[in-house]
């Protein structure tokens, strides 16, 4: 799980932690009665909770674009792997494989997404980026 997404909902629970635990006495959680007085304007426990929320939503955005991408990127290397298989001896076309194999298993271990891989495509992904980094295409 991303660190900072794992950080956001450690302060969403903290946050909901002390609302439930009498830190805020607007609404017993028990018989859920409301409180006499006005609703609408929100205690300073409520209004970081609405700012812990904000941040969880923005970093749940930025995960799900960040998903986005390696999804993208997977769909590009799986097409140059396709095209290479076609044309074996195109040095060229191995070397932006290699290049792509490269990007998207990076992207994997950054968003530590290993476990949701099956573990031989990641010895795929592994075996072209290490060829990525030993060499690069001959310029003629």
């Amino acid at each position: 799980m991303n660190k900072a997404l794992f950080n956001g909902f450690l302060v969403l629970l903290t946050s909901t932690s002390m609302i439930l635990s009498g830190a805020d006495q607007r609404v017993n959680p028990i018989t859920t009665d409301l409180p006499p007085e006005n609703l609408s304007t929100p205690s300073a426990g409520e209004e970081h909770y609405l700012m812990s929320l904000d941040q969880i939503i923005k970093i749940t955005g930025e995960s799900y674009n960040n998903l986005q991408t390696l999804r993208k990127e997977i769909v590009e290397y799986k097409k140059l792997q396709e095209r290479y298989v076609k044309n074996p001896n195109d040095r060229v076309l191995l070397f932006q494989l290699a290049g792509k194999a490269g990007g998207v298993f990076e992207k994997i271990k950054e968003n530590e997404l290993t476990y949701a891989f099956d573990a031989e495509f990641l010895k795929e992904l592994s075996l072209f980026s290490r060829i990525a980094k030993k060499t690069g295409p001959q310029r003629p």
